[in-house]
């Protein structure tokens, strides 16, 4: 009996540190080829203000794209109508040129940290779109952008 309570708290302990994901999308780049005028969109609804957030993009890409990183401009429209606007260089490779993430054949995957363990300071519904912004009109060879947002334990 004593063995079968100890298995039971040790299972509670390991479930309630996994953060739990309250948001996930993927888009798909058409044709793999990511231009000026194609906006990548999200929207996601936020209730508690008290929980600690973390948000998280995953890029999935061939191993032919041509460069390092790729440049984004990240637009965040938040509940009381104001916009926020960043550049961000999101790094694909590093500086020896070896991919981040992990790659399997021709394909490669990497998460990336938007903002960790951050707190949302309303409730309401949140947009965040990206726009390439890099030098290049078309970026070749990106298949798909995942946004995910979890809560984290405090």
């Amino acid at each position: 009996m004593r063995k079968l309570v100890l298995s039971y708290c040790a299972v509670l302990l390991l479930c309630a540190c996994n953060p739990i994901v309250v948001y996930k999308q993927s888009v798909d780049i058409n044709n793999e080829t990511w231009s000026y005028n194609d906006k990548i969109n999200y929207s996601f609804s936020i209730q508690d203000t008290s929980c600690v957030y973390s948000l998280w993009l995953e890029i999935d890409h061939g191993i032919t794209y041509a460069y390092q990183n790729v440049y984004v401009k990240i637009l965040t429209s938040f509940p009381d109508g104001s916009d926020k606007s960043d550049i961000v260089s999101l790094e694909l490779a590093n500086k020896n040129g070896l991919w981040n993430g992990k790659c399997r054949g021709s394909k490669c995957k990497v998460i990336i940290p938007l903002q960790e363990k951050t707190y949302f300071q309303e409730q309401g519904d949140y947009a965040i779109s990206l726009e390439q912004y890099m030098r290049v009109d078309n970026l070749q060879d990106l298949k798909a952008f995942t946004l995910r947002l979890q809560k984290e334990d405090s």
